[in-house]
Formats: C-alpha cells, sequence, structure tokens
C-alpha cells in the first residue's frame, strides 16, 4: 500500500499497489486503485486508519474487524501492517497482510 499523505503526516487516501487472489474475492479487485474508490465506507476509513496507526507509532501493527462489512458479517479479519521507509523518515509503503476468516456470529 501506498499512502497517500495530506498536511503533515496525516493519511488522506491509500493506493492498493498489489491485492491478492483471494483477498480480492472478499473486497473486490482493488489493484491500482485508491482506497476511497472502494463501495463499502467502512472498508475504506479502516484501510486508512489502520495505514495511519502503523505510520504514527512507526512500527508494524496488527488491526482486527470482527466483520468485514455489514454485508459479509461471516468474515473476519485480521490484518497486519508494516511501515516501509528508504530513508528512515518518511513511510513511503506499508507491506500489509491480511488473514479472512469465516465464522458465525451469536
Amino acid at each position: 500500500m501506498e499512502p497517500q499523505y495530506g498536511i503533515g503526516s496525516h493519511v488522506t487516501d491509500v493506493k492498493l499497489l498489489l491485492q491478492g487472489t483471494a483477498i480480492a474475492g472478499f473486497y473486490g479487485e482493488m489493484t491500482g486503485r485508491m482506497a476511497t474508490t472502494h463501495p463499502s465506507p467502512e472498508v475504506s476509513e479502516r484501510i486508512i486508519l489502520s495505514c495511519q496507526k502503523c505510520i504514527d507509532s512507526r512500527v508494524p501493527i496488527i488491526a482486527r474487524a470482527e466483520a468485514l462489512s455489514r454485508d459479509k458479517a461471516y468474515l473476519k479479519l485480521t490484518a497486519l501492517y508494516v511501515p516501509l521507509s528508504n530513508d528512515g523518515a518518511l513511510i513511503e509503503k506499508l507491506f500489509v497482510y491480511v488473514h479472512v476468516q469465516r465464522h458465525m456470529r451469536e
């Protein structure tokens, strides 16, 4: 992922550089697109907030969602966000591993 910065280190959007086939099956194909173009605002907001948290902390983080989205409440998501920097200062990209698991909500 490639964060798009506004003023300072505020993330305004995230470009999804490469998306795996399995994740595309759940989210829809987003390779090369901006997170805010996803049809579900809750998904794009979750991606941007997770990227911001990782950038602010400057360490890998784990993000979890008990439901992928309102219409996919049977899917639970865990994502590992790893910040990447060429110069040790600006975080230009994030490597993200996503695990989606089916579950039954009570």
